[in-house]
């Protein structure tokens, strides 16, 4: 089954990734706060929050 969210985070990955390359190498340093708030993920998508707590569905 075609799944578009995973295709729409893939999609974000890798150009999060490229957009690193790019401005890293004008001498930027990049920080990918996408790679550090990953394991959140499974939290948003069934509107739990890290703390425990429910959000309402909107």
């Amino acid at each position: 089954m075609f799944n578009v969210y995973n295709l729409f985070r893939i999609s974000i990955l890798e150009a999060n990734y490229y957009s690193a390359q790019i401005i890293s190498g004008f001498g930027f340093d990049v920080l990918d706060l996408n790679y550090y708030f990953r394991i959140f993920i499974d939290h948003s998508l069934s509107r739990e929050h890290p703390n425990g707590s429910v959000s309402p569905s909107t």
